[in-house]
């Protein structure tokens, strides 16, 4: 018998979501956003730790996997030490606020991606395209490491029949 981790994502390999009643705001965005729009949801096909969402009225929302609701107005208000990086936004949920403090898989990658969202240049949809980046790359790398090999599994249920 194998025992393998399970993840639990409704992604079906496309991270890139625009609801159905956003093409009016999006019919008055200019042709290059589009493009760029159209170039990051063909490049985030098979994500499965983060959502980004265009809404009806044309907001961009992250949706990290496990933030039921997810936020908008992407920041990071400080620079990152030591690979953590803070970044904060307008909350999809009233009640609650956007703070989150991630560990990236190095201190590069956080302030890479602390440039991207504190860039003022750099559209909406471009600061949740970096963000989910680094999340897919630190968690997907995290669940590579998370995975019991069959070998270690055996090895494990041999130790409990012996000792248990």
């Amino acid at each position: 018998m194998q025992i393998q981790k399970v993840q639990n994502t409704q992604n079906f390999g496309m991270a890139l979501k625009i609801d159905s009643k956003a093409n009016n705001a999006l019919a008055k965005k200019s042709e290059e956003y589009l493009s760029k729009v159209r170039k990051i949801g063909e490049q985030m096909k098979g994500y499965t730790h983060s959502d980004v969402l265009i809404k009806e009225n044309g907001r961009v929302v992250i949706k990290p996997q496990g933030d039921e609701y997810g936020f908008s107005q992407i920041t990071a208000p400080e620079y990152p030490t030591s690979g953590i990086l803070n970044v904060t936004g307008k909350h999809e949920n009233p009640g609650m606020v956007a703070n989150y403090w991630i560990q990236f898989n190095s201190p590069k990658e956080a302030e890479d991606i602390f440039q991207k969202l504190s860039d003022p240049m750099v559209t909406d949809i471009e600061k949740a395209k970096a963000l989910a980046d680094g999340l897919e790359r630190k968690f997907g790398a995290q669940a590579v490491e998370d995975t019991i090999s069959p070998e270690k599994m055996n090895e494990v249920n041999e130790i409990i029949r012996n000792f248990s």
